[in-house]
């Protein structure tokens, strides 16, 4: 979002890297025994324009916001900006008092604007002063709740822009999603060397099972009567969670089987689902032109519950089943390697996501960008 306000304000929108925490340089410890690096350049994870790839001819805009034959100006890394905007040339905006200044209302309770409100007036505002360099200080400039189903109206300006639709995950996330074709798609071992999709794979449907941290947060969501996040919420998906209002007039014991079934199912819940799943997606086709036969379970799942899972989903009948931890990663990608499940999600024929997941949402969204079938899209 905060690339797309750049993009729609004219202006070059300055990355930085990922961070785990802001506090330190030190590798940080996850699960109490796996070290990542606390800071994580951001071209490791994402090429294409929000992280410095061309927006292409035509994508700049006037301060009046129509568009303009230049293209749109490039982002930058806070380090670049850091040497082209020092402190003494730039204006600091704090967001807080801009929105008060533009009638705009964010508020996780309670009316708010949209998100889309929330873009074109700031973008406006952004686009009609002439500082060059401008900070946003203060409070986020999207807060949690404009990833809610208030995100949904801006879809109409996303699947116009080339924040998404020139998208692409760098060369170190597609090279660990090469490597693995052979676990994804009947690729033959005479195809040499294998390639990062840039289509569907065939026969392939990825399944996003998340455990460790959701075997206590899905409580805390059922406790909260929280629904499924903002690109989880398309009417037009085929699968449908409760509204906030029908979550507030049920107990949590009411709730409670439902959250379990579609937050952390058991093996039994999850073999029957992907059962239907794709058993409605070969009957949705032509006979015989769709035809899913190998499973991918992006999953930090424990290694009981895996090979449980394995061995029924291949009693069931998939001819393949693959997880994270099957992928091959060599040691300079491990930092990014839930990019390439995310990657993988991606390109699937057909994708399960957690509709409580920030994950799941942001793989249908890039789903979403590749003009996929809405029904290709399901949940647990």
């Amino acid at each position: 979002m905060s690339a797309q306000l750049s993009y729609m304000s004219n202006r070059a929108y300055v990355f930085q890297p990922y961070m785990w925490s802001t506090r330190s340089w030190k590798p940080v410890q996850l699960d109490g025994k796996h070290y990542r690096s606390n800071w994580i350049p951001l071209n490791a994870f994402l090429s294409g324009p929000a992280a410095g790839g061309p927006f292409g001819p035509g994508t700049g805009t006037t301060k009046s916001g129509e568009r303009a034959p230049w293209e749109a100006p490039r982002s930058v890394s806070y380090d670049w900006y850091d040497e082209v905007c020092p402190p003494n040339r730039r204006v600091y905006l704090d967001i807080d008092e801009l929105r008060t200044h533009l009638g705009l209302v964010e508020s996780d309770r309670g009316p708010a604007n949209n998100t889309k409100e929330m873009l074109v007036g700031l973008s406006r505002y952004l686009r009609e002063i002439d500082d060059n360099c401008v900070t946003l200080t203060g409070d986020h400039v999207f807060t949690f709740s404009a990833f809610s189903d208030r995100i949904l109206p801006t879809w109409d300006l996303l699947q116009e822009s080339p924040v998404l639709n020139n998208f692409s995950w760098s060369p170190l996330v597609r090279g660990i999603v090469a490597r693995n074709m052979r676990l994804l798609s009947d690729v033959s071992r005479l195809d040499l060397p294998p390639t990062a999709p840039t289509t569907d794979i065939p026969g392939l449907l990825a399944i996003h099972l998340r455990r460790g941290d959701f075997i206590e947060h899905c409580e805390n969501l059922n406790h909260w009567a929280s629904v499924w996040s903002g690109w989880n919420s398309f009417p037009g998906y085929r699968d449908k969670f409760f509204t906030l209002a029908e979550a507030a007039t049920m107990t949590y014991e009411e709730r409670l089987p439902y959250f379990q079934q579609h937050c952390l199912p058991s093996v039994d819940q999850l073999v029957s689902r992907l059962h239907v799943v794709r058993r409605e997606w070969e009957l949705g086709g032509q006979s015989g032109e769709r035809k899913l036969k190998r499973a991918y379970l992006l999953t930090n799942a424990e290694p009981e519950y895996k090979k449980e899972l394995k061995e029924r989903l291949l009693a069931d009948g998939w001819e393949h089943v693959a997880m994270t931890s099957d992928l091959s990663v060599e040691q300079p990608e491990v930092e990014v390697d839930v990019a390439a499940d995310m990657m993988i999600g991606q390109y699937a024929e057909v994708f399960v996501g957690n509709g409580f997941s920030s994950l799941t949402a942001n793989i249908n969204l890039l789903r979403l960008g590749r003009k996929v079938h809405m029904d290709s899209i399901r949940f647990l």
